[in-house]
């Protein structure tokens, strides 16, 4: 699948939300009833998420913590939020991020080509700088060293 098809399809989906939620504590549970609670730092499009500060507590109880851990999406079940989220509020800031950096994204130019604004500034300079240009005055050439003795 493209990646653009599939930015759109990230952009209209549940991914957006867990997207959303970067920076906040959350419950994940994964299919192996292990369950993982810490600060989401990133989940990218295939919805593979990187946590840290994370507290994995298994089926038994027992409880590890870890620094930074990685899970697959693959292994997640289901992802669980505190209810004290603005849900909406964190949905529509991240989609306006999303909006915001794909206009700055598609408003760059396209390497080794030159806008006509490119151009204009282009040839301000050069006529403010290139002493070769028409209206610039040369600089008469330097003087020749004297030969040296012998060298005849």
């Amino acid at each position: 699948m493209p990646r653009r098809i599939r930015r759109r399809l990230a952009e209209h989906s549940l991914l957006c939300f867990v997207q959303a939620l970067k920076g906040s504590t959350v419950l994940v549970e994964l299919f192996n009833d292990t369950s993982i609670r810490g600060v989401l730092d990133e989940a990218d499009d295939g919805m593979n998420l990187t946590m840290s500060n994370v507290v994995c507590t298994s089926v038994d109880g027992e409880a590890s913590s870890f620094p930074m851990l990685f899970v697959k999406a693959t292994s997640v079940r289901m992802v669980h939020l505190s209810a004290t989220l603005n849900v909406s509020r964190l949905t529509e800031s991240h989609r306006k991020m999303l909006d915001e950096a794909s206009m700055a994204y598609s408003r760059q130019p396209v390497p080794g080509s030159k806008s006509k604004l490119d151009l204009k500034a282009a040839q301000i300079i050069s006529s403010d700088q290139d002493p070769t240009s028409s209206d610039a005055e040369l600089p008469p050439p330097p003087p020749l060293p004297p030969p040296a003795p012998g060298s005849t």
